[in-house]
């Protein structure tokens, strides 16, 4: 195994482990981690993590909620980006 394939190795064991339930249990944690991809404005990462909280059973008023706390942190830019991905792909 060369070095980007460990990196990527370590990497998908990072997100297994910082998902798992612990001191907050999983689905608190897939609510922290939406609102710091709607923070980061990764179209990919809202992709791959409105499944997850799909399969979840999270609420869509629960990711409002999350959203606007990443919203409060990160101003407009956030804001448009939330808004211009959720009606696009009307998650």
């Amino acid at each position: 195994m060369n070095n980007a394939q460990e990196s990527l190795a370590a990497f998908g064991k990072l997100m297994s482990s910082t998902a798992a339930d612990g001191s907050i249990d999983a689905r608190t944690k897939e609510l922290i981690t939406f609102a710091l991809v709607v923070h980061a404005r990764c179209t990919p990462c809202m992709k791959i993590h409105l499944k997850k909280v799909a399969e979840m059973g999270i609420t869509q008023d629960e990711l409002e909620e999350a959203a606007w706390c990443a919203i409060a942190v990160g101003g407009a830019p956030v804001k448009m980006f939330y808004s211009d991905y959720m009606e696009r792909y009307k998650a």
